[in-house]
């Protein structure tokens, strides 16, 4: 995993740093069905957008290593930051 202080992405992107860019990437490699997980996460990311959670950071984003490939693990530690953080306007991620 990341240390604390890499969760969150920062523009612009650097190679070391977490962003849904990277973890497409990586799922386009080491997926069994690619296109699967890319839709998953894509779904994922407008729900994140659609409840206002801007804190969908890197450490609440997982994937699951299962026969030599991996899958986006379903959502969890979901909350509509905007609702408590109205000027929390950017995601984490």
């Amino acid at each position: 995993g990341l240390p604390v202080d890499a969760k969150y992405a920062e523009p612009p992107p650097k190679p070391w740093k977490p962003s849904l860019g990277r973890l497409a990437a990586i799922l386009l490699e080491r997926a069994a069905d690619p296109p699967s997980e890319l839709e998953r996460l894509l779904r994922q990311t407008i729900v994140s957008i659609a409840l206002g959670n801007a804190d969908a950071h890197a450490k609440n984003l997982s994937v699951l290593h299962r026969d030599g490939h991996i899958t986006l693990s379903t959502m969890y530690d979901v909350v509509p930051t905007i609702a408590f953080l109205p000027r929390q306007r950017h995601s984490a991620m």
